[in-house]
């Protein structure tokens, strides 16, 4: 049996179930393994956006956790110029990250 578009009506029913999925939320990241360390995020002034990976994490002052391994972190404050550092997680040791912001004009 064939659908409107002449497609074999299985295909026209994964075709929809696709698009179904394409517009639902993607899942969220898998959280922090059993090796993951503290990351603390301080900036002046208070109340950054941080972002790791491109990905909303928390809002400054913040603590959260990451596996071993390098990540972008991005600060954003609404008037400040965004600030942006490599941060590389290493096993065994919490990481302390300090940002001042400057001012955009």
């Amino acid at each position: 049996m064939k659908g409107r578009l002449g497609l074999p009506a299985a295909a026209l029913a994964a075709l929809q179930l696709a698009a179904c999925r394409r517009d639902a939320p993607a899942p969220p990241p898998p959280g922090p393994g059993p090796d993951a360390r503290d990351v603390a995020v301080e900036s002046r002034p208070a109340g950054a956006e941080v972002l790791v990976r491109g990905a909303p994490r928390c809002r400054t002052p913040c603590t959260f956790r990451l596996d071993p391994g390098r990540y972008r972190l991005v600060l954003r404050l609404h008037g400040y110029m965004p600030w942006e550092e490599e941060l590389w997680v290493k096993e065994g040791s919490n990481e302390r990250v300090e940002a001042s912001l400057v001012a955009s004009h």
